[in-house]
C-alpha cells in the first residue's frame, strides 16, 4: 500500500503573529506536516510543535533567481 503524505512550507520574514498563527492553524488542517523557513524575523521562538529552519539574513526570492536555492 501506497503512503501518500502532504508536506507546505511556509516562509516568513516578520510576520503578523495573529494573522500568522491563523495561517499555521488552517495549513495544519490541510497538510500533515508544516515545515516555516524564517526570513531573520525580528520576533524568535513565537512558534512552537513544528518544524523551523532559520536563515539568518533576509535572502528573499532573489536568492533562487541567484542560484542560492
Amino acid at each position: 500500500m501506497i503512503s501518500i503524505s502532504f508536506v507546505t512550507v511556509i516562509v516568513s520574514h516578520d510576520p503578523k503573529l495573529d494573522r500568522f498563527r491563523l495561517v499555521l492553524d488552517r495549513a495544519s488542517k490541510q497538510v500533515d506536516h508544516i515545515i516555516i523557513v524564517d526570513n531573520d524575523s525580528k520576533s524568535k521562538g513565537v512558534v512552537s510543535n513544528r518544524d523551523f529552519v532559520e536563515v539568518g539574513f533576509n535572502s528573499g526570492g532573489c536568492a533562487c533567481v541567484e542560484g542560492w536555492c
